[in-house]
This record gives C-alpha cells, structure tokens and sequence, in this order.
C-alpha cells in the first residue's frame, strides 16, 4: 500500500467518510454532508495535497475585487491559518501540503482537521457574498 494509500484508509476509518475517485488521476474525493467536495492527491507520492472549493465570484461580482480583498485576509491571517488560499479566473480554492514522510495517521488526522476548519473560518469571515453559510465544525477529534 502506498503512502497515499495509507493516509486515505486513516481518513476513512477515523471519520466514516467514503471515498471517490476523483477526476484528477490518482485522486480521491470525499463529499462531505453539507461542506465541501474535499479533494486528496499525491502527485508525486511524497506530499499530500488537501484542496477544497471555497467560492466563486458571482455573475454580477468582480473577480479581481474579491481576489483583491481576500488577498488582504489572507496576508493578514498567513500566521493564524495553515491553508493557503488560492485564486483561478473567478473561483477561490484551499489547499494544505502534508509532507508524507513524516505524515503518520496523527498528522493525517490534524492536517484534515486544520483544512476544514480554515475552509469553514474562510467561508465564516472572508468567503465572496456567492458562498453558502458554513455549517462546520467538519471534524472533531
């Protein structure tokens, strides 16, 4: 069994959620009830990429100005967050790297709680008017 692998079946026994293969090869999803569509790959066996859709800038919502203001949060909570916030055209995604190494099912487990709770904090105080209330905590552990 891979890494990955390991780190997917961590996840699965510890929290109940099923996976799904993903679009991206090699991937995996989880659709978790009310929350996101949270997406695990491991491109190059050594990290683990967590990434999740946060928004994306409503038809009437200027892209640019949303990034502009997230972009301000994000510099200002860079300390407080372990997600990085990532922007493409007119959507706003999270992502986590988890170095697999070093990545035991402790780490596993504390890597996901940290995504899912900066998703929630995100969409909480900072996510563009077109994201849905949060309804977090994911993951309590």
């Amino acid at each position: 069994m891979s890494r990955f692998e390991d780190a997917i079946a961590v996840l699965t026994a510890e929290t109940g959620w099923e996976p799904i293969p993903s679009d991206r090869p090699g991937g995996v999803r989880f659709e978790l009830e009310d929350g996101p569509d949270l997406e695990l790959f491991a491109p190059d066996g050594r990290h683990l990429f967590f990434q999740a859709l946060l928004a994306e800038a409503g038809p009437d919502e200027n892209p640019e100005h949303a990034a502009e203001a997230l972009a301000r949060q994000a510099a200002a909570t860079a300390l407080k967050r372990a997600s990085i916030l990532s922007f493409d055209g007119r959507t706003f995604h999270l992502h986590l790297a988890l170095d697999l190494k070093e990545a035991g099912p402790g780490k596993i487990l504390a890597g996901a709680k940290a995504f899912l709770n900066d998703w929630d904090w995100w969409r909480l105080n900072a996510a563009p008017a077109s994201a849905p209330a949060p309804a977090g905590p994911w993951l309590r552990l």
